[in-house]
């Protein structure tokens, strides 16, 4: 079980060497299962070194390995459930989250709920459209139940000719414009380029 969950873990956090951790039993004991990690050559308990996001991304690979190991087990009940598990980890560890089930899980049945934009977007990038259904809820009460909204993405918006055909020329510029602004920041990121700051972020397209 831990060494799948450390496979896992290392697909998140790639050359970090701390990604080796165990579980040890002891027997006749209540509660006698025991998580210790290596980091840096020291056997301990995580929680005395990991930050909260290695912790989260640790207990979510165990989580995964369980899951990973009852299919095997029980092949013909293959569903994962994932309720609002990312909040701590940064836009890069939630793209490797969304290409480690991609990797992992691509036989299961896969529900996951998030408030979190920036992972829904890399769900999106990541698994694409082919036999995956995204639904936006928003709003509950207890009389009618959840309300669904609208679950494009501005790029939906700006290539779909149905979404285009249902938009005003004011969404569709509003739709190009973030989009833009979104695909601009992934290039800096990726191209390493430092953008001049300046007051509340008012650039244009010279910059």
């Amino acid at each position: 079980m831990a060494g799948l969950a450390n496979d896992m873990y290392e697909q998140l956090h790639p050359g970090e060497d701390i990604s080796t951790s165990k579980l040890s039993v002891r027997e006749a004991t209540r509660a006698s299962v025991n998580l210790s990690s290596d980091f840096y050559g020291h056997e301990e308990h995580p929680l005395l070194h990991y930050s909260e996001s290695h912790l989260d991304t640790l207990g979510l690979c165990y989580f995964l390995a369980i899951r990973k190991r009852e299919s095997q087990q029980n092949p013909n009940f293959k569903l994962l459930v994932l309720d609002d598990v990312l909040y701590s980890v940064d836009a890069q560890h939630r793209s490797r989250f969304a290409n480690l089930l991609k990797d992992n899980f691509n036989d299961h049945q896969i529900l996951i709920t998030t408030h979190d934009p920036v992972f829904y977007d890399k769900l999106r990038q990541t698994l694409g459209g082919n036999e995956v259904e995204y639904v936006r809820l928003t709003n509950w009460d207890i009389e009618r139940g959840p309300t669904l909204g609208d679950p494009s993405t501005d790029l939906d918006r700006i290539v779909s000719e149905q979404q285009r055909q249902t938009k005003s020329t004011e969404e569709l510029s509003g739709a190009g414009g973030r989009f833009m602004e979104m695909l601009l920041m992934r290039l800096t990121e990726r191209l390493l380029i430092n953008v001049p700051a300046k007051f509340e972020s008012r650039y244009t397209i010279n910059d």
